[in-house]
């Protein structure tokens, strides 16, 4: 009976989830080289991300995510000490999505669907930076 009053078991089970999915049957609706920016916009709402590509050109990320997580936990106390935890996480590496991109005359011309952590990897998206000095 003393080790059962200096250790624990717990369980937990969580659902997470963002945003709602593009369904494939909307997306059929998209043209590619003939839906616009708008048509896009009218259609799915406002984007999780934009940016700028190819120096005239924009792409439009929508995302979403949702996670079943089981967990059970066994602990017991062997000393006095403390304890303590980290967790770092980017959104997008869990969701999925969609990207579709814009030429200069904002007309669709291509869009990728998959997971946003490789779509954003893969060198579509690059971060802002400046000019070299001259």
């Amino acid at each position: 009976m003393a080790l059962a009053s200096i250790g624990c078991v717990s369980g937990s089970w969580v659902r997470e989830s963002a945003d709602a999915p593009i369904e494939m049957a909307a997306l059929s609706a998209i043209e590619v080289n003939a839906s616009t920016l708008e048509d896009v916009l009218d259609m799915f709402g406002a984007p999780l991300s934009v940016w700028e590509f190819n120096s005239t050109a924009a792409a439009v990320a929508y995302g979403w995510y949702e996670s079943h997580l089981y967990n059970v936990r066994v602990s017991y106390k062997v000393n006095a000490g403390n304890t303590s935890d980290f967790n770092y996480d980017r959104a997008e590496a869990q969701m999925n999505g969609v990207v579709f991109f814009f030429d200069e005359n904002w007309i669709l011309r291509s869009w990728r669907a998959g997971r946003l952590k490789d779509l954003l990897e893969e060198g579509i998206r690059k971060r802002p930076s400046l000019p070299p000095p001259s």
